[in-house]
């Protein structure tokens, strides 16, 4: 039986100049990670040995890491590919490579299917996965184990023979995403995923859909997953159910999908098999669009457990939503506001400031607008350029694996990664844009303090650290 290791890998700081510095960049993942969850059930599911490491979640380093691999001896190692962590990404490639030069890598995820070219141009790399995994990568292990060109293998690039770059035909989506089997949790400690985290209590997290409606020119989602597209609602309460037997200290549900409210009947159909299979006992968040609740929907949302609902608003300026494709209006974003505080569900609104077309005028809007919403939390980031979107058309770059903004080495910043490009609009430098979300967000912290001192005393009891940190950053940020 072939093996199979499929590794997301760690964070920056377990590697230089980040190792050495005094502050460490923030973690932007917390839970177990769906993408190679996804990839092990299907592998499994096709005869082959497969394991995960996490070594994120484990704070594991290179060497460990490289151990492990070692260890288990498998012929493929899959590695996730995002932007934040494409350093690490690299590295370990390479180390592996160096102790096996016979494990055969692939990367895939979001960043490595719009930067391929450039990483394929680095000799530790065997293949990238373009777009959507299961399929493709499960087919191309089942090549190698049969001994099998892989060069016709839809959905793939790599390097030929002559050390030309090579990119197969794009692989059809899947269409029944509930002939995907549940994400295998089963290979880690899953119970170690269990935890509390803002608004909700021994959580865990949940794909229910892939893609968004919605092109916003910031966000690759709905290139990288095509159209959108749901699972079943009886698909959805089957997995919740079956993690619910299994880890009973479970009590909320974080929904992972870029658009869950994309689809009335299917939000209504899903509440109302929550409340009958008595799993709206379970608090729920997730993420939608203000152009698509309504009364009713957000009614039947309310009786099924949904505790907060994060929305993508960005700006409080017509003309800046205009710029990035959002297709929303300030009057949506009132509306939606207002349905979810009257049904008593938290309203988390997020803006970024650094768009293209923006000014000091059009923050100074998004600024107003956000204290107008009164929305029970409200989120400030800067713009920020990941490979695939219009933004980084409009900004390119050169080389995402070298490239890292110095200056937050030493002095990291909670309203961006120094591993990630911001998008830098004329008259402003990522230092002025990053006092402005500090300046903002200090104001938001004392509002949301006076407005919900039990919430806010809630959240510095269930995250002590994470939050007294956060307040540091927030209001000693340079």
């Amino acid at each position: 039986m072939m093996k199979v290791m499929l590794i997301f890998p760690p964070n920056v700081e377990v590697i230089e100049p980040f190792k050495s510095a005094k502050r460490k960049p923030p973690k932007l993942l917390w839970g177990f990670p769906l993408g190679i969850g996804y990839l092990g059930s299907v592998l499994r599911q096709k005869g082959f040995n497969v394991s995960i490491l996490d070594s994120c979640f484990e704070g594991m380093h290179m060497d460990d890491i490289v151990n492990k691999v070692e260890e288990f001896k498998p012929a493929v190692v899959g590695i996730g590919c995002l932007t934040h962590i494409l350093k690490t990404s690299v590295v370990l490639a390479k180390a592996i490579k160096k102790r096996d030069e016979n494990i055969k890598v692939v990367f895939g995820g979001p960043h490595a299917t719009y930067d391929y070219e450039n990483l394929l141009k680095m000799n530790a790399l065997d293949w990238v996965v373009i777009g959507e995994g299961e399929n493709t990568f499960t087919e191309l292990c089942e090549k190698i184990k049969n001994g099998q060109s892989v060069d016709n293998v839809k959905g793939i690039a790599f390097r030929d023979c002559d050390g030309n770059i090579k990119k197969t035909a794009l692989r059809p989506l899947i269409e029944d995403l509930d002939n995907v089997p549940f994400p295998a949790r089963d290979l880690v400690d899953f119970g170690k995923y269990i935890k509390s985290y803002g608004v909700l209590e021994k959580s865990v997290d949940i794909m229910s859909s892939r893609g968004c409606v919605n092109r916003c020119i910031f966000c690759s989602s709905s290139h990288l997953f095509g159209k959108w597209r749901t699972r079943s609602s009886q698909d959805i309460i089957a997995e919740i159910s079956e993690l619910v037997e299994k880890y009973p200290e479970i009590k909320s549900v974080n929904f992972m999908d870029d658009d869950f409210t994309a689809n009335k009947q299917r939000v209504m159909e899903l509440c109302n098999l929550l409340i009958s299979t008595g799993l709206n006992r379970l608090n729920w968040v997730c993420l939608a669009r203000v152009d698509q609740l309504d009364e009713e929907m957000v009614h039947s949302m309310k009786l099924a457990g949904c505790l907060r609902v994060h929305l993508g608003i960005e700006s409080g300026s017509p003309e800046i939503l205009k710029n990035i494709n959002k297709r929303i209006s300030l009057q949506q974003a009132r509306s939606a506001v207002k349905l979810l505080s009257r049904e008593k569900i938290e309203a988390f609104s997020f803006f970024m400031v650094g768009h293209p077309g923006e000014t000091k005028q059009t923050i100074a809007l998004t600024k107003r607008f956000a204290h107008e919403l009164k929305s029970a939390n409200t989120g400030f980031f800067i713009s920020q350029v990941f490979p695939g979107t219009a933004l980084a058309r409009l900004q390119p770059i050169r080389d995402w694996v070298s490239y890292v903004y110095e200056p937050e080495i030493n002095n990291p910043s909670i309203f961006t990664h120094p591993c990630i490009p911001n998008f830098i609009p004329a008259g402003f430098t990522r230092e002025s844009l990053k006092k402005i979300c500090a300046g903002i967000t200090k104001q938001f912290i004392f509002l949301h303090f006076v407005r919900r001192a039990p919430l806010f005393l809630k959240k510095l009891i269930i995250e002590p650290k994470e939050t007294f940190k956060y307040i540091m950053d927030v209001f000693f940020t340079k």
